[in-house]
């Protein structure tokens, strides 16, 4: 898996399927996605902002790669990731 190579101890899955009732009356699924790590399991609404930019940019890196007429473009990526020397 792509992410592994990223973050080797981040895996996500996906919890809680349940069906139900949508809006219009069809039937849907609810679920979760989780993080796993370390034998953890995490929402993904709780991790960190860090990580789910990683797995969103991951994600279309890989439409991309898998779909040669899209064009991704990244904006601001380095936007909230700070770098700190230590001294």
């Amino acid at each position: 898996m792509v992410l592994n190579a990223i973050v080797p101890t981040l895996n996500i899955e996906i919890m809680n399927k349940k069906k139900q009732i949508m809006k219009d009356g069809s039937n849907g699924y609810r679920f979760e996605v989780v993080s796993k790590r370390n034998g953890k399991y995490i929402p993904l609404r709780y991790e960190l902002e860090g990580i789910k930019r990683i797995i969103t940019v991951t994600s279309s890196l890989i439409a991309m790669y898998n779909n040669p007429s899209i064009c991704l473009m990244i904006d601001e990526f380095d936007s909230g990731i700070f770098i700190r020397g230590v001294d």
